[in-house]
């Protein structure tokens, strides 16, 4: 790969993991600001880690990490583009459909992963305990919430990795200090498409934990 080229992903990186970041946070503050027992849930699994937590424990905070995943589902930022290489057949019966080799795909996963179906009903909900598995009460590498919004490709989004860590750090650490409820008459927020899906009218007031 030419210089060039190198600089020009690494920038996209920078800014795509920025932007997606900044979306998760601020979706995840809001969905943890209107559900206090949420909040309180997360503080308690981050308390004992103190003010400076490693990104190694925080990498392994399961609800924190549910949090974030369930934020991705449901407020996913990105659009994926795609570009067919062969026909192939979607849907079922009548309800089938054939895209043509060469249809340009535009893949909403902020639309997709909302679509209730018999064995997840409540897909427009916010409940980040759907990831943990009802047999053995572990959690799950959910492609459904996290794999959709990054392309389960080969191709999948380089930013990931970033995006995630950096979501991590900053939940906690603004969790850790401040208590965080909605604004009184704020309106109802709102997502806005431009070049992603991000959000508007997210509004929060931040009080600062006693104990720390």
């Amino acid at each position: 790969m030419e210089e060039g080229h190198l600089l020009g992903n690494l920038r996209l990186l920078l800014y795509a993991a920025f932007d997606s970041t900044a979306s998760i946070f601020t979706w995840a503050l809001w969905e943890l600001a209107t559900r206090p027992e949420y909040q309180q849930r997360l503080y308690e699994e981050i308390k004992p880690l103190g003010a400076n937590p490693s990104l190694h424990d925080l990498a392994k905070c399961v609800f924190l990490n549910q949090i974030i995943n369930e934020t991705l589902r449901l407020y996913s930022p990105v659009t994926i583009n795609r570009r067919a290489t062969r026909d192939f057949k979607i849907g079922r019966g009548d309800k089938s459909y054939i895209i043509p080799k060469g249809c340009a795909l535009l893949i909403l996963p902020v639309c997709v992963n909302r679509l209730s179906t018999p064995d997840n009903p409540d897909a427009d909900k916010f409940i980040p305990d759907r990831e943990i598995s009802k047999k053995s009460g572990d959690m799950r590498d959910d492609a459904y919430a996290r794999n959709m919004v990054f392309s389960l490709t080969p191709r999948q989004c380089l930013g990931s990795p970033l995006a995630m860590t950096e979501a991590r750090a900053s939940l906690a650490t603004i969790l850790y200090n401040f208590k965080v409820t909605p604004m009184e008459n704020a309106p109802q927020p709102k997502l806005i498409m431009s070049l992603n899906f991000n959000p508007h009218n997210v509004f929060v007031n931040f009080q600062r934990r006693k104990e720390h």
